[in-house]
């Protein structure tokens, strides 16, 4: 805008700016309406789509806030071994600092405390290549479903043409 601007010269510019913001708006609501139309239509026409699109939202939920019992097992005994070594220096350092020899320090320190047993709770050696088919299988399908379901967005004209806008090497 040049600074000679008048006050009727901006209202106007603004009312074609709002105008604009107000189409814009229009055509981005008609478009997530449409996409949303489309989604429904194909999983309707096909409901392995929809049940991929679910295996693959409750995957990566899981991911995102449980992870694997394993590690939250891990987890916690990690604070629980922590808890002990720090008790049990602070017992070879107080001895240390009272004039005990290191290593006397650390083997009475040993000799008076319970020894620190972890059990994981894992399952036996012999289901373990259950578990392990059942994991490969899963996730297969899991792949095979979000394959197919790419390829069949990615089919879709509307989706094509969005790409392509969108896309900063053409």
């Amino acid at each position: 805008m040049p600074l000679g601007s008048t006050k009727e010269e901006l209202k106007e510019t603004l009312r074609s700016r709002a105008a604009d913001m107000r189409e814009r708006t229009a055509a981005l609501q008609d478009e997530v309406a449409t996409t949303g139309d489309d989604v429904r239509a194909a999983v309707i026409n096909n409901p392995w789509i929809g049940v991929g699109g679910a295996l693959a939202a409750g995957l990566a939920v899981g991911l995102l806030f449980g992870g694997s019992p394993a590690r939250r097992r891990q987890r916690r005994y990690t604070k629980l071994t922590d808890k002990y070594l720090d008790a049990l220096a602070s017992e070879v350092r107080a001895s240390v600092d009272a004039g005990d020899d290191p290593a006397d320090a650390l083997e009475a320190a040993l000799q008076q405390r319970v020894p620190l047993v972890v059990h994981t709770g894992d399952a036996p050696a012999s289901t373990s290549w259950v578990r392990a088919g059942a994991r490969a299988l899963g996730s297969a399908a899991v792949g095979l479903v979000l394959r197919e379901v790419l390829a069949r967005a990615l089919e879709d004209p509307s989706v094509q043409a969005t790409l392509d806008e969108y896309n900063p090497l053409t």
